[in-house]
């Protein structure tokens, strides 16, 4: 992706208009345009920070340096609320307080997490030995909370012996 497709991607994944971005450098509507477009090809490094700051990235995502746009130091405490602290605490301990690191190691736990769930949820309606429950079970997966309690509600009205609890 290059720089000018790095500057619109990111403006439209904040939700700013190029007004908006217009405003925050103090330049024209157009200006913002032609950096999208590549018009401007050679912008000034001077250009360039305040361009990521109103951006909520770094000069480095938006070069291409990095994948990450995220900038750690603009608001750290609210990226990692959802950390327990506990954890927070053990991580930032083994990532040295490099606070990049810390992010993408409790998202490369929280994928792990996710994927272990899965897999034992895999494991157990592999257990459920009638093939036509196995069935059902992968598709409740699939389920809206209140599309199962309507299949729940379908099922106990036809079958209410299989939940009589007696």
């Amino acid at each position: 992706m290059s720089v000018s497709e790095r500057i619109k991607a990111r403006r439209l994944e904040e939700g700013l208009s190029v007004d908006e971005v217009a405003d925050k450098l103090g330049v024209s509507r157009a200006t913002i345009y032609r950096y999208e477009s590549a018009e401007i090809a050679n912008m000034g490094i001077d250009k360039l920070e305040p361009l990521a700051k109103a951006l909520n990235t770094t000069p480095a995502y938006l070069m291409g340096w990095t994948d990450d746009p995220y900038d750690y130091s603009l608001d750290p405490d609210s990226r990692f609320d959802e950390i327990p602290q506990s954890m927070f605490d053990v991580l930032i301990e083994r990532c040295k307080g490099d606070m990049q690191l810390v992010w993408h190691t409790w998202e490369n736990i929280q994928n792990d997490n996710a994927r272990q769930a899965a897999m034992d949820y895999s494991d157990y309606v592999e257990t459920i030995k009638n093939p036509d429950i196995r069935l059902i079970a992968r598709a409740g997966k699939k389920l809206s909370p209140e599309d199962a309690q309507k299949l729940l509600t379908v099922a106990k009205t036809l079958f209410p012996e299989a939940f009589d609890d007696t």
